[in-house]
């Protein structure tokens, strides 16, 4: 039903903002300024797409 299609939404975003997470966290570290607005700009487009 509809309740599953929301828990699968939730774990594939999930797992999307922590691949995002960790890449942020390694293009801060290695201080990568370009590496850091992409990972930005991706995050942003993704969200837009899945606004309620």
């Amino acid at each position: 039903g509809r309740d599953g299609m929301f828990e699968n939404f939730v774990e594939c975003s999930g797992q999307f903002y922590h691949i995002l997470y960790l890449e942020y966290i390694r293009a801060m570290v290695s201080g990568n300024f370009n590496l850091e607005i992409s990972i930005f700009r991706r995050f942003y487009s993704f969200e837009r797409r899945h606004k309620w």
